[in-house]
């Protein structure tokens, strides 16, 4: 919203999905994240993914309720997929943005269509591993064994730690 002169309301951002191996709907379940809270949306982000290798696709959030950002302000959105299992070792993929159509606003007191400023990502390569390994012990913030006191509520029983790697 950097150089508009009034609050912008945006109701849909697509997304590129860019298999360089893999197909793109060996992704699924995509989602779009304001911080931690997810946005609702009024359609199927994974809808348009592509089931052929190598093949760009798009993945559109359609918001159920319009995205208001404060003029002069910036605003990160996340976007989180699920991976198939039918994926393989050193298959990459990239989740960006492509080109100005892919973000659809308008100004928030006049209605007036905005044609956003985009800045064209296909976002890092990102390479998926076949296998890992996942620690989990008890933290040494776990309480001491001891007497715990009847009709207590929010008492912390047990802290674990949970460690992954490749």
């Amino acid at each position: 919203t950097q150089g508009s002169g009034e609050d912008v309301n945006v109701t849909q951002v697509a997304v590129s999905v860019k298999p360089l191996v893999m197909a793109a709907n060996e992704l699924s379940g995509f989602a779009i994240y304001d911080g931690t809270t997810q946005l609702s949306t009024s359609n199927d982000p994974d809808n348009a993914l592509s089931s052929t290798a190598a093949t760009n696709s798009t993945s559109t959030f359609t918001f159920s309720s319009t995205l208001k950002l404060t003029k002069g302000t910036v605003k990160t959105l996340i976007v989180k997929a699920n991976i198939s299992r039918a994926t393989s070792a050193s298959d990459t993929v990239q989740v960006g943005v492509g080109s100005s159509g892919c973000v659809s606003a308008s100004g928030a007191s006049t209605g007036s269509s905005i044609t956003a400023s985009v800045s064209p990502s296909h976002g890092p390569l990102m390479t998926l591993a076949d296998n890992g390994s996942l620690t989990i012990y008890a933290s040494s913030a776990t309480p001491i064994a001891g007497l715990i006191p009847a009709s207590t509520s929010g008492l912390t029983v047990g802290v674990i730690n949970i460690s992954a790697k490749q």
